[in-house]
């Protein structure tokens, strides 16, 4: 099975990728049966790593801005009937596209897997902050999970793994439906989504999704991350973008409707008895659920795939034990 790397970036930490890069120069699938493909998504200036020793690796320019767009490009470049999306701060174990191909030849059923994501801090975490680290794409794991199911354990776009056809099935939702393209982060976008949009092109092939704790990944986090401010940001860009994604999707038991005025007091006067790291976070989603209701009232996403949703909900599911 022929594999395609994909590494998407704009303005990267050099040193980060350079790990990255590294990583995958380690990797012990023989370079025969993989290439690399690095996005350059109109970084300033233009990116020029090394990429020696790295198997058919090249830079694939993409001047129009949003992840979405370079990973249909990148997809439309990729050779391999495995893809495997790598960010530009994930650091890859050794064995990770040789035990992904595994997982691809003894698993046909599923679409889309992901592994664990181990943190790596560039500064410790302050105490305040590890409730919260969840929110940093981290995933552990004792046991396989997964799921045919849209509700499903959807894989995180770091060390995302997915079949050629559930690629091309993602790229012939985005040309049906262009409204999923504004999932896609770009500038100043709050909108995320196309990771979710990704893995759920499995389910609308009736295929699978979810995570495997064989494959394993380094996630380098910065020191900005955690910052308070960067973490309310993220809670708020988080649940704003969740909602209008099951809007677009027509996952209808996955909506929250606002509240009417009444529960709005009641919910406020609660808050007050949590403690006061706690309620910056719950405002924060409170914040970008409101933010997403605006967003989505004057517009009917769901006649776009409510057929969809409900063919993926007819197949059932299947749990890893």
């Amino acid at each position: 099975m022929f594999v395609s790397v994909i590494t998407c970036t704009f303005n990267p930490r050099r040193d980060h990728l350079e790990r990255t890069l590294e990583a995958l120069r380690q990797q012990t699938l023989p370079g025969k049966q993989w290439e690399f493909l690095l996005v350059d998504n109109g970084s300033k200036p233009a990116i020029s790593p090394s990429l020696d020793g790295l198997p058919s690796a090249r830079i694939l320019p993409v001047e129009q801005p949003g992840k979405i767009h370079a990973l249909l490009a990148a997809i439309e470049e990729a050779q391999g009937e495995l893809l495997i999306i790598v960010d530009d701060d994930n650091v890859l174990a050794p064995d990770f596209l040789e035990l992904a191909v595994d997982v691809a030849v003894e698993k046909p059923f599923l679409g889309a897997w992901g592994g664990q994501i181990i943190p790596e801090f560039e500064v410790p975490p302050p105490e305040w902050s590890k409730p919260y680290l969840n929110l940093l794409t981290l995933k552990t794991l004792d046991r396989e999970e997964w799921s045919n199911l849209p509700t499903g354990p959807a894989p995180a776009g770091a060390g995302m793994c997915l079949r050629s056809s559930v690629a091309r099935r993602f790229v012939e939702n985005l040309a049906a439906h262009p409204e999923r393209r504004m999932l896609g982060r770009a500038g100043a976008s709050v909108i995320t989504g196309e990771d979710w949009e990704m893995a759920l092109a499995a389910c609308d092939l009736g295929l699978g999704m979810g995570h495997l704790p064989q494959l394993r990944l380094t996630h380098l986090i910065s020191a900005r991350r955690l910052e308070l401010s960067y973490l309310l940001h993220l809670v708020e860009t988080l649940c704003f973008s969740r909602q209008v994604f099951v809007q677009i999707r027509g996952l209808t038991s996955l909506i929250h409707y606002p509240p009417t005025r009444f529960e709005q007091l009641v919910r406020w006067l609660k808050s007050w008895r949590v403690e006061p790291m706690r309620r910056k976070f719950l405002h924060a989603e409170w914040s970008g659920l409101a933010a997403a209701h605006r967003f989505t009232q004057d517009k009917d996403f769901t006649r776009y795939s409510t057929g969809e949703s409900h063919k993926a909900n007819q197949i059932g599911v299947r749990n890893g034990k």
